[in-house]
């Protein structure tokens, strides 16, 4: 029996109601925000800048602390670095990982049970490291940003 969707919304939708998208969505967070692959040269790329921006603008000597780290974090914010890092990211690359999410949303389109309701795994190795070194949250990630910025600014000063 096939499933009528009248657009892709229509099929987003069921995808979503699944739970499948969130479960995914979380997945691949905690799988990016673990990865080597993408913090390292995100956050090394964040302290150049921000290296870069105290040497060059020598009027942030005199300014408190809160409005260096804003103007650090507008500087940064100029970058699409995020976004880079996303396209970059491995796993969105993985054939099975796309294949999954083919097979499945195939199978809501003709109104099949998705048999095994767990799409795409992280492979056993990005597992282990996350379950080592737990995954950062964009708040946790600011922070890191904001001590950075704070380590540059008593270097300079």
């Amino acid at each position: 029996m096939n499933a009528t969707f009248q657009n892709a919304e229509q099929l987003v939708e069921e995808f979503k109601k699944s739970g499948e998208f969130d479960r995914l969505r979380r997945q691949l967070l905690t799988q990016f925000t673990s990865s080597d692959e993408v913090l390292k040269p995100l956050m090394t790329r964040i302290e150049d800048i921000s290296r870069d921006k105290l040497a060059s603008d020598k009027r942030l000597e005199i300014k408190m602390k809160e409005a260096i780290h804003s103007e650090l974090m507008q500087e940064v914010e100029k970058y699409p670095m995020i976004q880079q890092a996303v396209t970059d990211f491995s796993a969105l690359k993985d054939e099975t990982f796309l294949s999954s999410i083919d097979g499945y949303l195939g199978n809501i389109v003709r109104g099949e049970n998705n048999v095994n309701p767990k799409l795409w795994q992280a492979n056993p190795s990005q597992i282990k490291q996350v379950e080592e070194e737990p995954s950062k949250d964009a708040m946790e990630i600011e922070l890191e940003i904001g001590e950075l910025v704070d380590d540059n600014v008593t270097k300079t000063s």
